[in-house]
Formats: structure tokens, sequence, C-alpha cells
């Protein structure tokens, strides 16, 4: 059997939290998303990811300090703009639970000279 193909997407941008006055303005978070969904967008293309049938997400957000963070604020923010680029993309064709039958995993770290976010995409069969 073999392994399932994986990529790693390394985007230089942090989400905001659904608190985030930048998520109370539809014309702000509109503009968020879409900033979002072109990150994705370009790293899949420099990546060549393939159109895939169903894939799994894990998402790793490298804070540059260490404050409170709730998890469940960021999840509304981050994994609708990465799936919706992944679909913009092309690597799924939309992004309903055919293709990804799973919420993707998020986790924080802290990284202070480099915070990031990195998108692992997985390959299901």
């Amino acid at each position: 059997m073999t392994e399932p193909r994986t990529w790693t997407l390394t985007i230089n941008r942090l989400p905001v939290s659904q608190n985030d006055p930048v998520w109370r303005e539809k014309w702000k978070q509109y503009r968020y998303k879409r900033d979002w969904m072109d990150d994705v967008y370009w790293s899949c293309r420099e990546q060549q990811i393939p159109a895939l049938k169903c894939i799994s997400l894990s998402i790793v957000v490298y804070f540059k300090t260490r404050a409170h963070r709730d998890l469940d604020n960021y999840h509304p923010t981050t994994c609708k703009a990465i799936q919706d680029g992944l679909s913009h993309a092309g690597v799924i064709p939309t992004d309903d639970e055919r293709y990804i039958p799973q919420l993707p995993t998020l986790r924080f770290f802290i990284d202070c000279k480099n915070p990031r976010t990195e998108v692992t995409v997985t390959e299901i069969a």
C-alpha cells in the first residue's frame, strides 16, 4: 500500500479571531477572506498540487507571542478561507463533505522569529 500524498503550504499571514474588529465589518471580512484565498491559491500553484478527490487538512498557526487565544474563535475565520482557496486553485471541486469529509484540525504554536500559518493537505484514498 502506498503512502498518501501530502503537501504543506506555508502562508505568511496569521488568522484573526472572530472577535477581532476586522471580522465585524462585512467589507473587511470579504477582503480578509479574499487575501487568504489568494495566498492559498498561489501556494497551491507553486507546489503544483493536482486535482484531488478527497483530502484532509491540518492547520498549524505559529504566533509571535504567547497571548491567550481561544481556538474556537479562529476556526471560522481560518478554515473556510483556506478551503475556498483550495477549491479556487482546483485542488478540490468544492469544499463540501464529499471532498473534505472531516473538520480540519487547527493547532497553535509559538515562533517569535517566523510567525506563519502552515496548511498540510493530505490526499485520502
